[in-house]
Formats: C-alpha cells, sequence, structure tokens
C-alpha cells in the first residue's frame, strides 16, 4: 500500500510540474461548449409565439368583423329588391290587363295608374324603408314604357350601405318588370272571316268589334273632391260605387256612371263574349260601331 500510495504522488507531481512548464498551452486548450438550459430555452420559444398570435390577431380580427357587418349589411338590401320586383310584378299584371290601345292619351293613364298600384302595394305589404335612402318616394317609375306589346315597368331608386366608404354611402339600383299586354289576336285574323259580334253579360247592345270604346276599360284614378265636376264621354255624371268606403281617391272609366275605391271591384272588370248574331237576344246595335 505505501508503494502504491507513494506511485500516485510520482505520478500527480510529474503532471503538475508538465503544467506548470507550458502555460501557454492551457490558453490554447478548446473552449468546452456552452450547453443552454433547455427549459429555458422552450419558455423563451413560447413567449415568441404568443407575440406573433397577438399580431396576426390585430390584423385579422378588424377585416373579419368588417366582413362579417358587410355579408349582414347585404341581407337587408337583398330584401328590398324582392319587395320592390312584386311590388312591379302586381302593377305591371294590372296595367297589362286593363290597358286598351286607343288614340288618345291612354298611355300616360295607365303609368299615373301603375305608379298608383306599385305604391299601395308597397304600403300594405311592407318594405325595408331603413334601406331606401328616400323612401317610398324615393323610387322613380319615370323609365317605364308602354310602347309596343309590353307593359315594362322600371324602378330607379338608392339604397343605404351598411358603411360609409369615404363620400360613397348608397348605391344606385334598377330593376325592370314586364308583362304582355292583354290584347288579344288581330280580330280580322281571328275571325277567319266568319260574322260574329260581342256582347257583356249586363251590356244592353252588341258590338261588331271588340276594340270599341264602349267594350274597353280606361281605369284612371282622380280625386274623389273632383268627381262631382267630371263627366263621363256620354255627358253622365258619376255616383258612388258600393264599394266606396271612404278616401281621396277613386277609380272611373271613360263610360262609366260610378266611381269605385277599389280596383278589384267587379264594376272595373269587363268579360266580353264572342256569339254569333242569333245570340244577342234582345240587345239592340251599338251606336258606334253600326
Amino acid at each position: 500500500m505505501l508503494l502504491l500510495k507513494h506511485r500516485i504522488q510520482n505520478r500527480s507531481l510529474k503532471i503538475l510540474t508538465k503544467s506548470l512548464s507550458n502555460p501557454m498551452r492551457k490558453r490554447s486548450d478548446p473552449v468546452p461548449p456552452v450547453i443552454p438550459d433547455t427549459a429555458h430555452a422552450k419558455a423563451l420559444q413560447c413567449v415568441c409565439q404568443k407575440a406573433s398570435f397577438t399580431v396576426e390577431a390585430a390584423f385579422i380580427l378588424p377585416l373579419f368583423l368588417f366582413a362579417a357587418v358587410i355579408v349582414l349589411g347585404m341581407f337587408p338590401m337583398l330584401k328590398i329588391q324582392i319587395q320592390v320586383n312584386a311590388g312591379l310584378q302586381y302593377a305591371a299584371r294590372m296595367v297589362a290587363v286593363s290597358w286598351q290601345d286607343s288614340e288618345d292619351n291612354h298611355e300616360s293613364l295607365s303609368l299615373a295608374e301603375g305608379k298608383i298600384l306599385f305604391r299601395t302595394y308597397m304600403s300594405e305589404h311592407g318594405y325595408e324603408e331603413s334601406v331606401l335612402k328616400y323612401g317610398l318616394a324615393g323610387i322613380s317609375l319615370l323609365g317605364s314604357d308602354l310602347s309596343g306589346d309590353y307593359v315594362t315597368l322600371s324602378a330607379d331608386y338608392q339604397v343605404q350601405l351598411p358603411i360609409s366608404f369615404w363620400k360613397l354611402s348608397s348605391l344606385p339600383v334598377s330593376q325592370c318588370v314586364s308583362m304582355k299586354k292583354w290584347t288579344g289576336a288581330a280580330q280580322d285574323e281571328a275571325d277567319g272571316g266568319d260574322s260574329y259580334v260581342y256582347i257583356t253579360p249586363e251590356g244592353t247592345a252588341y258590338h261588331s268589334s271588340a276594340e270599341c270604346s264602349y267594350l274597353k276599360l280606361s281605369i284612371r284614378a282622380v280625386s274623389v273632391s273632383s268627381v262631382g265636376s267630371l263627366r263621363n264621354k256620354s255627358g253622365g255624371i258619376y255616383y258612388a260605387c258600393s264599394c266606396y268606403e271612404g278616401g281621396s281617391l277613386a277609380y272611373i272609366t271613360d263610360y262609366g256612371t260610378q266611381y269605385h275605391g277599389d280596383l278589384s271591384c267587379s264594376g272595373l272588370k269587363r268579360t266580353i263574349y264572342k256569339v254569333s248574331p242569333d245570340q244577342v237576344g234582345d240587345r239592340h246595335a251599338c251606336s258606334k260601331c253600326y
């Protein structure tokens, strides 16, 4: 044991002596790499990731909310377009049924009638008033056209945007509806040369043509206060129909003897039958046709 201990001491002394004799060698020895703490590195990485998520959310969340507001604001705009389209279809259908060709100015009267029918339909069925920039009065039907074989009603109006873009707060909208006029086929071609006359269930005369002015309904809207001073084309005055229940507006025809409060009144509808001359009964010939 003493010998072994002596050898270890000698060896340690030699190593120490060698190190002291070469002091520069210590400086040239490679520096051991610094191994970072694993827990500290993971915590630093987590903080960086959370900070990046916060920056992305600051940019994306406002854009998402803005897009959501735009999309939700589109639904009332689509709803008012559906409502306006339904009103135009109703008015065009009614005008197409009552419209008849004439040499006098029935076209402007029909346009005025169509506007009244459209506004009445919109008021009765409701509409998205907050979306219309100028309300119901801001819907213009000036682009409508009754020339040709179709009744074309065109509505132009402004809708409010859910969010204003600088000076842009509304958008123009145009909608158009066309209906075929209920004028039928040309009677000379349809008759094929056969002899027929035309009668109505309540009429006392028979007519040689379905285009007779007595058979044609020219409905126009007038103020009730002015009915007393108006006369039909036969010189007669207008009496109140049983359908009139008050109001400032009434409907009359050129050869009618009553003013009506409702366009759906049977007195404003005309049923015409095409019959042979031996089916006229005790009706007399029309003074305009014969």
